[in-house]
């Protein structure tokens, strides 16, 4: 951090959140999809993930459309 100029700091760090952030969905949702695949039931889903219902059954719409 110290070699990146001060005035461009916030920009790099909320670039660097950004990032870090869309790999924690990419994961969040490959995690959904296996435990969809395992037969997991949809609160239990809920639960773990820390995500809602219907997040977990846009996901479900997604596998029987093959669109993931």
């Amino acid at each position: 951090m110290s070699e990146i100029p001060a005035a461009q700091q916030p920009e790099f760090i909320s670039a660097l959140d950004a990032y870090e952030n869309r790999g924690a969905d990419k994961k969040t949702r490959q995690t959904c999809i296996n435990m969809i695949r395992l037969g997991m039931e949809i609160n239990l889903i809920c639960e773990a993930l820390e995500v809602d219902e219907d997040y977990v059954k846009n996901v479900i719409t997604d596998l029987d459309q093959n669109t993931y």
